[in-house]
C-alpha cells in the first residue's frame, strides 16, 4: 500500500523538468534559455538551486554556457550514459549547502588555527602561497593549491575531529564534478583567482598576528565572496 518516500534536491527537480521539456521538444537545440533571474522567478526557486541545475545540465552536455551571452540548449539526446550521470549527480552535495556548512565549520577552524598554529604550520602555509602565485592562471592547479591552504589551516588546529570532518565532508565534496563545474562557471565569468589569493593572504595575516577574531572575520568574508561569485550573472 505504501510507496517509498523520495526526497529530491531542488536543483535536480529543475534538471528533471528541463530534460522532460527537451524530450517533449518544447526546448530545442540552439535555443537560448531565459536569463537566470527570470527563469528563477518562472520556476518559483531561488538563484542558488537554479545555478546548480545549470551546472548539472552542463556536466550532462545538455546546456552550454556561452560567456556573457547566456545558457543555450546544446543537445536533445538523453542517452543511457547521461541518465546514469544524472543519477550520480542526484547523490552529490549541493554546492550552496556546502558553502553554508563551510561558514559554520571553517570560520571556527580559522579562529582555532590562530591559537594552535606552530612556526612549522606558518612555514607550510608560506610554501603554499608560493605555489599559489604560480598557479593563478590555471584553474585546475589553482583549485588544488586553494584546497591545500584550507587543509593547512585545519591541520594547524591540531584537532583530529575537525580534521576528520573537513576531510570527509568538505575536502571530498570540493573534488566532485558539480562543485568544480559551478566554480569553473564562476571563473569563466570573471577570473577570481587573484581575489581569492588576496583573501587567503588576509586570513594568513590574522594567523600571524594571533588575531582569532580577525581570522574568523576574514574566512567569513572569503566564503561569502565565493558564494557571491557563484551567483554572478552569466548573461
Amino acid at each position: 500500500m505504501f510507496v517509498k518516500v523520495k526526497s529530491k534536491k531542488v536543483y535536480m527537480e529543475i534538471v528533471d523538468q528541463m530534460l522532460a521539456l527537451i524530450k517533449a521538444k518544447k526546448l530545442n537545440i540552439g535555443e537560448k534559455l531565459p536569463p537566470e533571474r527570470s527563469l528563477a522567478i518562472e520556476l518559483g526557486v531561488s538563484r542558488p538551486p537554479l545555478r546548480e541545475a545549470m551546472s548539472a545540465l552542463e556536466i550532462l552536455g545538455i546546456v552550454e554556457s556561452r560567456g556573457g551571452k547566456g545558457n543555450f540548449i546544446a543537445s536533445s539526446e538523453i542517452a543511457t550514459e547521461k541518465t546514469r550521470m544524472a543519477r550520480e549527480l542526484k547523490g552529490e552535495v549541493s554546492p550552496f549547502e556546502l558553502l553554508e556548512a563551510r561558514r559554520v565549520v571553517e570560520v571556527e577552524i580559522a579562529g582555532l588555527a590562530v591559537e594552535k598554529a606552530t612556526e612549522e604550520d606558518i612555514t607550510a602555509i608560506e610554501h603554499i602561497f608560493e605555489k599559489h602565485k604560480s598557479a593563478l592562471s590555471d584553474f585546475s592547479k589553482a583549485s588544488a593549491v586553494d584546497l591545500q591552504f584550507h587543509l593547512a589551516l585545519v591541520k594547524a588546529t591540531r584537532n583530529p575531529v575537525l580534521m576528520d570532518i573537513f576531510n570527509r565532508n568538505i575536502a571530498s565534496v570540493l573534488k566532485k564534478d558539480l562543485w568544480r563545474k559551478i566554480k569553473g562557471r564562476s571563473w569563466a565569468a570573471g577570473n577570481h583567482a587573484q581575489k581569492y589569493f588576496g583573501e587567503h593572504v588576509e586570513i594568513f595575516k590574522a594567523v600571524c598576528k594571533h588575531d582569532s577574531e580577525g581570522a574568523r572575520r576574514s574566512m567569513q568574508n572569503h566564503l561569502r565572496s565565493i558564494e557571491d561569485d557563484f551567483l554572478e550573472e552569466s548573461e
